[in-house]
């Protein structure tokens, strides 16, 4: 069955890995992928992808809009292949 689970997760990460789903972001870069505070000296990664093992085989890239100035929160994107 496959899954993705997206948010803000500050405490949570470690409890949905050991869940079994995966991390997105490091699957496909080698970048800090900060989605908040980016515009400051100090930046955070507190937003995630999280997906199944099956589909983490299939993670293509991952974005993070650095631009934007609508929230506080950069938006982040992910490409899994076939969806």
């Amino acid at each position: 069955m496959h899954g993705v689970l997206t948010g803000e997760f500050q405490r949570e990460k470690q409890l949905i890995q050991a869940g079994g789903f995966v991390d997105f972001w490091p699957l496909v870069n080698n970048s800090q992928g900060y989605t908040i505070g980016v515009r400051r000296e100090r930046g955070s990664r507190i937003d995630y992808v999280f997906v199944s093992p099956d589909l983490a085989e299939l993670a293509e890239s991952a974005t993070v809009n650095t631009e934007t100035i609508a929230s506080d929160h950069q938006p982040l994107t992910a490409v899994i292949q076939g969806f």
